[in-house]
């Protein structure tokens, strides 16, 4: 069967793999990480301003096959770019790849994560309340839980708070800061990741994931 995927020249060729949208049934790991894809031969869900549909191509499932050498994680709101995280992606698998020990040093927030204490920093995140693509800080009870960027569950109040949707993108409100999850600090945005050959040919992947309006 052919499928479609994009190229988006101006940022280098990145192309789609993933795109997740908030509100769905189904968790953003859940999505990810299953073995089938979603809507892959359908053009308009490689508009990552589109947000009425899920994404995901065969090279998610085939990523082990696939030269890569950097992945990052786009953080967008209004379509607009807000934060850049950078991963060196050599000899990784589709869940590795999103790591600390991999995240690269022109990264947002780089500091902040790389030298302080973390408790979660993986795709998976926190299962048991359902929280993906998650970069914590630290757990202090609901009202004090601190991180960088989370999609999230249903187990706090905040999570439940975000228009009813069933899972949103949230991040740190500022550059190099923490965000009380909490607080009025932290954003809703879409989440892009992208993988890069620089070696060869290959075309690069990207994982996008919008906030539902």
């Amino acid at each position: 069967m052919r499928f479609q995927f994009t190229v988006t020249m101006a940022g280098g060729g990145w192309t789609m793999i993933f795109k997740a949208v908030s509100g769905v049934d189904q968790g953003a790991f859940d999505a990810y990480n299953s073995g089938v894809t979603y809507d892959e031969s359908n053009m308009a869900a490689l508009d990552v301003t589109k947000s009425d549909r899920d994404y995901k191509n065969r090279i998610v499932l085939n990523w082990n096959n696939f030269d890569k050498s950097k992945a990052r994680v786009v953080l967008y709101t209004g379509g607009n770019q807000v934060k850049e995280l950078k991963f060196d992606a050599v000899g990784s698998d589709k869940l590795n790849w999103f790591t600390s020990e991999k995240l690269r040093g022109d990264s947002s927030w780089f500091a902040d994560i790389q030298f302080g204490p973390r408790n979660y920093f993986s795709i998976q995140g926190h299962g048991g309340a359902n929280r993906d693509f998650f970069i914590n800080k630290k757990y202090a009870g609901c009202e004090e839980d601190f991180g960088w960027l989370v999609i999230t569950g249903t187990a706090c109040d905040w999570e439940k708070a975000s228009a009813s949707k069933h899972h949103t993108v949230q991040q740190t409100g500022c550059f190099s800061q923490l965000a009380q999850w909490r607080s009025r600090s932290r954003r809703y945005a879409g989440c892009l990741v992208a993988l890069r050959n620089d070696q060869n040919h290959s075309r690069p992947v990207q994982v996008a994931r919008v906030k539902r309006q």
